[in-house]
């Protein structure tokens, strides 16, 4: 337009092009509305109006033509074709049409019969080609007609294509790209096939252009070609098709809509993809939903281009996302206000429990209710705190007494079912999971137990001890054959292999020894080491054993107890800590030389020492999957390493004492550690701090674990107390206080339900270590009020309805109902009691009473 609009002259002021520009009535006004690059100024200076045709001039128009060539026009025909077009300026196109194919006709004529055909144009020639009107309509239907039903669906769409819709104006052409028509319904094959038979009809035009260049190049014919790339450019040859041609009408008026939405969604498409397909650009809500509408109404039509699909399909990932999104947030908003609520819930029951133990116990059960419906993947840290307060008040922790000196080491069976304790008393003792004795106290050894452990099976026991012997137990507390002697100092580690069929353990008189399950050494003591054993581990796989000694290596045998390979030689002090990796295939070693070392499973050391500690390593520990190795020194820090000894990142410094106890979680995402400074820290696996360090013990932190599920970690310290905490470092209730000496050891059972600790007062102590089991403590607290209290209550409702969907089991909620039944049919209300032990038998069915009798005979006592 600026090319146009701009002036364009000679060295001499003279004019060398002159432009002009024709425009219909119909458009004026908007071109006047908006100032094209001057282009209203223009108008507005040079405009020079063309009038409608008056008679005369149409008479000129039919007539001069055919004289030109030698043709005349009968004067009837030329009377008809005034009478057809004067006063309708709209139909001049289909005069110059039908004026086109009377010469046409006429020529076909003199082609077969050459000078007797005559050189007159006919009113008889007009009637035959369908007159003004009809002579346009009856040649499109006629091409249309001849076309096969595919290439009538791809002719329909090409003319729908080439109409502009008005808008307050008529319909008028377009021009469209044929790349643009190509789709997956309608192959360039098919197009270029119905293209060429509409254009030689001279329906259609084509013209190749050559895009994004001032040349352009045209030809009336497909498939000639330029020396530069081209693109097809296809129009309608007579715009008097789209006003007269009732099909085309139809079809516009039918997808007139449909048309209406695709046009907006080719030019948004093309926005989009103009913007580096920037998601500003898409279509969501109210527009996506009209895109998808048209898709599903018209996609079997084929009229969306390859880039309209695109975008549409780009739109409805982007709504998914921002709904997504907005879920996500409407659900975090839900959470945090749920959140809120249990928290102000927590804080009253809190207080309710001062006041009204009973009610406040309720309450607490009913919480845990709420909370698992609202957040069932989260119970919360305060929820769970009411819930331990709640326990404590109906119940104080298991004490576990009988030693009569300090306990060394306890260990849980397999299944979490028995404990098993050793103690400086010279005793093992077998516990239930209730801290009830299992028998006598189990006596034979002559010096202190220090050390115990379950077979893997669980059917067997092995203690180690002071008197320099071994000895093997059943599970119910009974010798198995004659004390394992060999040992020529005090035995301070025993292992089981990982299949239960061997035994290793390691002394202070420099040996290793190897006896099989029947307590039979298998054959000679390990002996190369030259100081005290520290340490024993075996293989994963069982099949080979490793041992750290205070002479300053390491040593692998095998399950023969032969020695594989040389000594691990390498460090500088005594070997205070081995592990195997997970796989088997690597081993890890602390020193008080302030290294680890790692070692392939031929002795074979791997790199070079692990450098960065200022102090013994006195703790280490493989992740779960192997990758990583964490270290504890008492040097206050904590160390990472990937598997080939390289340190990653940088120490994880945050305790104000040495670092006593390393663990990594389950899922190995977190560590805790403990330490001498009366903390615990919490990190993740690329050793960053979580949080602020875990504060509330008054001593240090000698041991800690993780549960099974890993959501809680459980400390033991030189106050005397249990502390436990949530994964975010949030402690869980009050410390858990019993013992009158530190706490030297603890653990949870394979099942998370108990915590088992062993103190330097020669007791151990069992505790409930999760809101499941502090649930039926409360639950059970619960049932007993109920019963003497208020026996006609209903179990199934209230927070009693929480017990029996979490806590108690059929069996236990029949035997609830017919204590309330019993109660009831005392008091003499025997129809009520019939009820209760009609409920109680549906809940467990191997109950042998008969209801109205048991109600009966209860009654008369």
């Amino acid at each position: 337009m600026d090319v146009l609009t701009s002036p364009n002259e000679t060295e001499n002021n003279t004019a060398a092009l002159r432009v002009v520009i024709t425009m219909r009535a119909d458009f004026l006004g908007k071109c006047l509305e908006q100032d094209y690059a001057g282009l209203a100024e223009n108008i507005k200076n040079h405009i020079a109006t063309v009038t409608p045709l008056n008679q005369e001039e149409l008479r000129d128009a039919i007539i001069k033509p055919a004289e030109l060539v030698g043709l005349s026009v009968e004067e009837a025909l030329v009377r008809k074709m005034i009478a057809d077009v004067q006063g309708s300026p709209a139909s001049l196109p289909l005069l110059q049409y039908a004026l086109t194919e009377l010469w046409e006709l006429w020529h076909q004529d003199w082609q077969q019969r050459g000078t007797t055909a005559g050189k007159t144009l006919t009113l008889t020639n007009y009637v035959q080609i369908g007159e003004v009107k009809g002579a346009l309509e009856k040649q499109a239907d006629k091409v249309y007609n001849t076309l096969s039903e595919k290439e009538q669906a791809v002719a329909k769409r090409i003319f729908l294509e080439l109409t502009q819709l008005g808008e307050g104006t008529e319909d008028t052409r377009r021009r469209v790209l044929k790349s643009e028509l190509i789709n997956d319904q309608h192959p360039e094959e098919l197009l270029d096939q119905v293209i060429c038979k509409l254009a030689d009809a001279r329906l259609v035009v084509t013209n190749n252009i050559v895009l994004n260049v001032t040349t352009v190049v045209r030809t009336e014919k497909m498939g000639d070609t330029t020396s530069q790339p081209v693109e097809v450019v296809i129009d309608v040859a007579h715009e008097a098709l789209i006003r007269h041609w009732t099909s085309l009408r139809l079809w516009l008026d039918e997808n007139r809509d449909a048309l209406r939405t695709e046009r907006k969604l080719q030019t948004a498409a093309k926005d989009w993809q103009d913007h580096q397909q920037d998601s500003a650009y898409l279509w969501l809500g109210a527009r996506l939903a009209e895109a998808q509408e048209y898709e599903q109404k018209y996609f079997r039509l084929g009229r969306l281009v390859p880039l309209s699909k695109k975008f549409i399909e780009a739109s409805k990932t982007e709504q998914q996302r921002l709904e997504r999104e907005k879920d996500e947030q409407i659900q975090a908003l839900n959470q945090a206000l749920t959140e809120s609520q249990l928290r102000e819930q927590a804080i009253r029951i809190l207080e309710l429990l001062q006041i009204q133990p009973q009610d406040g116990v309720e309450s607490a059960i009913q919480a845990i209710e709420e909370n698992l419906k609202q957040l069932p993947a989260n119970i919360l840290t305060v929820v769970q705190n009411n819930l331990l307060q709640a326990m404590a008040i109906v119940n104080l922790p298991n004490i576990i007494q009988g030693h009569e000196s300090g306990v060394n080491s306890v260990a849980f069976s397999p299944d979490g079912q028995r404990i098993v304790s050793g103690s400086g008393d010279k005793t093992l003792r077998l516990w239930d999971v209730n801290g009830q004795p299992i028998g006598q106290p189990l006596i034979g050894h002559e010096g202190a137990v220090k050390s115990v452990a379950f077979s893997p099976d669980g059917q067997r026991i092995v203690s180690g001890s002071g008197d320099k012997t071994l000895r093997l137990w059943n599970v119910n507390g009974q010798p198995i054959g004659q004390p394992l002697i060999g040992h020529e100092g005090e035995v301070k580690s025993v292992a089981f292999s990982p299949d239960g069929q061997r035994i290793v353990s390691g002394s202070w008189d420099n040996t290793l020894r190897l006896w099989n399950v029947n307590g039979q050494p298998i054959g000679q003591p390990l002996i190369g080491h030259e100081g005290a054993v520290n340490s024993v581990a075996f293989s994963p796989d069982g099949q080979c054993i490793v041992s750290g000694s205070w002479d300053n290596t390491l040593r692998l045998w095998d399950v023969n107890g032969q020695p594989i390979g040389q000594p691990l030689i390498g460090h500088e002090s005594g070997v205070y800590s081995v592990a195997f990796s997970p796989d088997g295939q690597r081993i890890v070693s602390g020193s008080g030389d302030n290294t680890l070392r790692l070692w392939d499973v031929n002795g074979q050391s791997i790199g070079q020492p692990l450098i960065g500690h200022e102090s013994g390593v006195y703790s280490v520990a493989f992740s779960p999957d192997g990758q990583r190795i964490v270290s504890g020194s008492w040097d206050n820090t904590l160390r990472l390493w990937d598997v080939n000894g390289q340190s990653i990142g940088q120490p994880l410094i945050g305790h104000e004492s040495g670092v006593y106890s390393v663990a990594f979680s389950p899922d190995g995402q977190r560590i805790v550690s403990g330490s001498w400074d009366n903390t615990l820290r919490l990190w993740d696996v690329n050793g960053q701090s979580i949080g602020q360090p875990l504060i509330g013990h008054e001593s240090g932190v000698y041991s800690v674990a993780f549960s099974p599920d890993g959501q809680r970690i459980v400390s033991g310290s030189w106050d005397n107390t249990l502390r436990l905490w949530d994964v975010n470092g949030q402690p869980i209730g009050q410390p858990l206080m019993g013992h009158k000496a530190a706490v030297i050891s603890v653990a949870f059972s394979p099942d998370g339900q108990r915590i088992v600790s062993g103190s330097a007062d020669n007791k151990l102590k069992l505790w409930r270590g999760s809101w499941q089991s502090w649930l039926k403590v409360c639950c059970d607290r619960l049932a007993y009020y109920l019963i003497s209290h208020n026996p006609e209550n209903n179990i199934m409702e209230g927070s009693c309805a929480v017990c029996a969907k979490y806590a108690w089991s059929s069996a236990e909620i029949a035997k609830i109902l017919q204590r309330q039944a019993y109660d009831l049919a005392f008091q003499g209300k025997v129809e009520l009691a019939i009820t209760k032990f009609q409920q109680a038998i549906e809940y467990d069915p191997s109950l042998k009473l008969d209801p109205e009798t048991e109600a009966h005979k209860w009654s008369r006592r």
